[in-house]
């Protein structure tokens, strides 16, 4: 099943893509391996985009293509208040604010900019097969490690590699806890982090998947996180993915949605959970954010910058204002809004499209903004999604969507 077999290219691969996928297998399969400096985590897939970055940017030249210029230019107005305020105001937690700007402008300008070429000539037989790899590799070790940790009562952390060096033996301060078990959370060391990133990579998984029975495996590991967060992305998804991508209801999506809700009355049974869980009307914690905003809009703020919390509009609104809401939601928005516009519709884009909206959706309760790969996975996608090449007919995956 994680059998990897490299098909034969029609092309050599450039060193760029080479450096690309790199990138992208560290941030898929080992996003927390790394170590801290002043407690800011150092990750081995972040390094090696800085990496990638530095290479990039001292070529002799490389190609920018319009569209990826243009939803670049709409991240512009979010940093500039974001520079602004945080110059006003000052700022309280220096790593979070380094995420904040390698979020906002390191990451855009590297995969918009940087690697526009590099994503626009991607070899995508060679992408399926990485990806695909990737995204079955770390469901399976997840379930495996939950699994083991339900039997044991211990987790497995690999330092540098599954687990940042100087966060080992912390796994039980992750936020794992969910009664007497711990949330299924694979190499991205908490359950919420693991589901929110694999939701936008899910739409895309199931058109490229033709395995029935893989599909259900990452999605049993979604199911396995015991988020409601999660839980509630993983039907939105199966609902944009039926109406964008197959664009129709059909008995696979009953079939899928009903499995689903197997999976959470087997896991209330077995676990003993309680029918409150499911409608917790403290929002997991998150009800003290809707309160604390009400007294708290303005059309700037004054507050240093601390954080982004879990219901991302409602902490940034906190953070930056009104005016920095609006600004941020052009930002998240533009490469969808460029897309509808002028790209064409194919299968895989469509995909592509319906994760990205389910991140947005899910914002609304836990974005995990700050929190490495997010934004990683965000920025490549939408740079993915505006190519002019990959998505042509011919080259595009057919799978059937019967």
């Amino acid at each position: 099943m994680l059998f990897l077999r490299f098909p034969k290219l029609e092309k050599p691969i450039k060193i760029s893509s080479i450096l690309l996928f790199i990138c992208c297998l560290f941030l898929l399969l080992f996003p927390k391996g790394g170590v801290k400096i002043g407690g800011v985590p150092l990750t081995w897939g972040y390094l090696s985009l800085g990496f990638l970055g530095l290479v990039l940017l001292f070529k002799k030249s490389f190609t920018v293509y319009p569209k990826k210029i243009i939803a670049f230019l709409f991240c512009t107005p979010f940093q500039i208040i974001c520079v602004l305020i945080s110059s006003l105001n000052g700022v309280e937690a220096t790593g979070f604010f380094i995420s904040l700007l390698v979020s906002f402008f390191f990451l855009p300008f590297l995969f918009f900019i940087l690697l526009s070429e590099a994503i626009e000539e991607i070899q995508w037989e060679f992408f399926v097969k990485i990806f695909k790899f990737g995204m079955i590799f770390i469901a399976t070790y997840g379930i495996l490690l939950f699994f083991i940790n339900v039997v044991t009562g211990s987790s497995i952390e690999i330092p540098f590699l599954t687990t940042n060096y100087h966060d080992l033996g912390e796994m039980g301060n992750k936020c794992n806890n969910r009664y007497f078990i711990s949330k299924l959370s694979s190499t991205y060391n908490n359950g919420n982090l693991y589901g929110i990133s694999l939701l936008m990579l899910l739409p895309l998984y199931n058109l490229l998947e033709s395995s029935f029975l893989k599909r259900g495996i990452i999605k049993f590991s979604l199911v396995l996180t015991f988020s409601r967060t999660v839980w509630i992305g993983l039907i939105i998804s199966e609902l944009l993915y039926a109406f964008f991508v197959k664009k129709k209801i059909k008995f696979k999506l009953l079939l899928s949605l009903t499995l689903i809700g197997i999976s959470l009355i087997l896991l209330k049974t077995l676990f003993g959970i309680k029918s409150e869980f499911f409608l917790d009307s403290s929002l997991g914690g998150r009800i003290n954010q809707l309160r604390e905003i009400n007294n708290n809009i303005h059309l700037f703020s004054s507050k240093p910058f601390f954080d982004i919390l879990e219901i991302v509009y409602l902490s940034i609104l906190s953070q930056f204002g009104l005016i920095g809401l609006l600004a941020f939601a052009l930002t998240m928005t533009s490469s969808l809004c460029i897309y509808m516009i002028t790209c064409a519709k194919f299968a895989a884009n469509r995909a592509i499209f319906s994760g990205l909206v389910t991140y947005l959706i899910i914002a609304f309760s836990d974005g995990a903004l700050l929190y490495i790969p997010v934004m990683a996975f965000y920025w490549f996608l939408s740079s993915l999604l505006l190519n002019r090449k990959t998505w042509s007919e011919k080259k595009a995956p057919q799978p059937d969507l019967s």
